[in-house]
């Protein structure tokens, strides 16, 4: 009475906070049977074959609104990537059950028909080997527990009361069915399962974030370890000393995050903001920037700004000089500006 009055109180107050939206909503049509078959049970003695706590119960799915959230808290990441994947692979389960089913359909019906006349006859073990492959169901059903459960019992049950050559059919049907045509289907599972990790937009979002949280704490915990005074900054002799530690421990850390440095000096001069020191948020933009080879994004963008500076270098010597300079002078690996015979030679 008291989860029934509750129920229907609740189901009240969304009527009136909802008005007409109560009946867009499909849960809400499942709380009203539900609440609906409760006052009904109360107030008469009819009797509509359906349990009011199993009703109750199906209240509970709703909870599987919850997932929705899942995606948008990081300690779920695996548990949304296990419910994408299993949805990613729906197809690849209906596939699976198709041959499956196929393939034993048609080994069923051949050993059922090869033993029957030895359930009829009423050989020995015969109550045992009709346990297994009496008709096509069990059979069957056999088949599946052959491939998937404890394969022993229904093998006994042939090669012991029927024939001793039912060992081969056996061992083979384990052998390319229970082994290798499963292990395949496992590996599609979990290719499935690595496709959608590398194709959904909410993984690869989630995994980059991570990655750029790592590496955000990882340069952090190398600034602090860097600042020996404190300032909250890093002066050229501070980075180098660091970098430059004994047995290298710094450099190897760095290139375990693929950031792989040569050469301090160079590093200290690409990662500051121009004022001669380096803090912590600079660190870690400069090294995110370093990390890796070249990308295709950056080796166009350096060949577009070589690009703009030829022709920047020809505007000028056309209007300061009145000479126009060939785009071969560029190609040329020696100085071309070695007095005024080759100034006007390369013309």
């Amino acid at each position: 009475i008291v989860l029934g009055s509750l129920f229907t109180t609740e189901l009240f107050l969304k009527v009136l906070a909802q008005c007409k939206d109560f009946f867009k909503d499909w849960w809400n049509a499942i709380d009203s049977v539900i609440v609906g078959s409760w006052m009904l049970s109360m107030v008469s003695e009819v009797n509509f074959g359906i349990n009011p706590t199993l009703l109750r119960l199906a209240r509970l799915m709703r909870l599987m609104r919850l997932l929705r959230l899942i995606k948008t808290v990081n300690v779920f990441d695996s548990l949304y990537l296990m419910t994408t994947a299993i949805r990613g692979s729906l197809t690849v389960v209906v596939w699976t059950v198709l041959v499956l089913a196929l393939v034993q359909m048609c080994i069923a019906m051949i050993l059922q028909s090869l033993v029957e006349d030895h359930i009829r006859k009423g050989g020995p073990g015969a109550a045992d080997v009709f346990k297994y492959f009496g008709s096509f169901a069990r059979t069957f059903l056999t088949m599946f527990e052959l491939t998937l459960g404890n394969w022993m019992p229904p093998c006994r049950a042939l090669v012991e009361n029927v024939s001793e050559w039912y060992m081969i059919f056996f061992l083979a049907h384990k052998f390319v069915i229970g082994f290798s045509v499963t292990s395949v289907i496992v590996a599609v599972f979990i290719k499935e399962t690595f496709q959608v990790a590398t194709s959904d937009d909410t993984i690869m979002l989630n995994n980059t974030e991570r990655a750029m949280r790592k590496h955000e704490i990882k340069m952090k915990e190398l600034f602090c370890h860097a600042d020996s005074d404190g300032n909250g900054t890093l002066d050229r002799e501070e980075f180098i000393e660091v970098l430059n530690a004994p047995g290298g421990v710094v450099r190897k850390w760095l290139a375990s995050m693929d950031l792989h440095v040569e050469d301090a000096n160079l590093l200290f001069d690409l990662v500051h903001g121009g004022d001669g020191t380096v803090n912590a948020t600079e660190l870690v933009r400069g090294a995110a920037r370093l990390k890796g080879s070249a990308r295709h994004i950056d080796l166009i963008a350096l060949s577009n700004e070589h690009k703009e500076g030829q022709a920047l270098l020809r505007r000028l010597s056309q209007q300061f000089f009145g000479v126009t300079i060939s785009p071969r002078m560029f190609d040329r690996p020696e100085p071309v500006l070695n007095g005024s015979d080759s100034w006007g030679a390369s013309i």
